[in-house]
């Protein structure tokens, strides 16, 4: 792919050109909760707007060699496992086990023990604030039966097609299976 790969690559040193949406930044303790100035930055010409910094940057493996524009993504962390946990034991019942691998994550992030009554919205939240830009929104919607709607009015209805996506026809030739709806 060579120079095109860059075309779809964050911008090197910061990725301002995009917004953060307005309800992801208020699901944030701008003072109390520590990720928010590792993940956003303040937008330099939009007042009162931000843009990811979570994951821009430069991967150095000493101090004298980098490599712009490359970073080492984490394919699972501790936090995302605390939240399976969370998920899990709150399917089972067991709310006590929920609460506890949530504020396991929460307290280290500067919180303090979540004291609401909704503890599934909150661990689904928390997936939202811990692993945002890491591409587990959409499938956490689809793996709860949840749509969404964008500040713009679109959006996806929990039952859309469009959760699935199409099924390359050569492996439909292949193997007989039938396309997903919608396509």
């Amino acid at each position: 792919m060579g120079q095109n790969a860059a075309l779809f690559a964050i911008p090197v040193l910061s990725s301002y050109p995009y917004l953060v949406s307005t309800d992801l930044i208020n699901l944030y303790d701008k003072t109390k909760d520590l990720r928010f100035t590792v993940y956003f930055k303040n937008h330099p010409t939009i007042a009162n707007s931000y843009y990811p910094k979570k994951q821009a940057g430069t991967r150095t493996t000493t101090a004298s060699a980098s490599d712009p524009g490359n970073i080492d993504l984490k394919l699972m962390r501790v936090p995302e496992l605390y939240l399976i946990l969370a998920e899990s034991y709150l399917q089972g019942s067991d709310n006590a086990s929920a609460l506890i691998n949530l504020n396991k994550l929460r307290n280290a992030r500067g919180l303090g023990n979540y004291t609401g009554t909704d503890l599934g919205k909150e661990i689904l939240n928390e997936r939202r604030r811990e692993l945002a830009f890491e591409g587990f929104r959409f499938t956490d919607l689809k793996r709860l039966g949840l749509g969404f709607k964008r500040a713009d009015g679109t959006g996806l209805l929990a039952n859309a097609n469009r959760f699935a996506l199409p099924i390359p026809q050569t492996e439909i030739d292949r193997s007989g299976i039938a396309q997903n709806p919608g396509y």
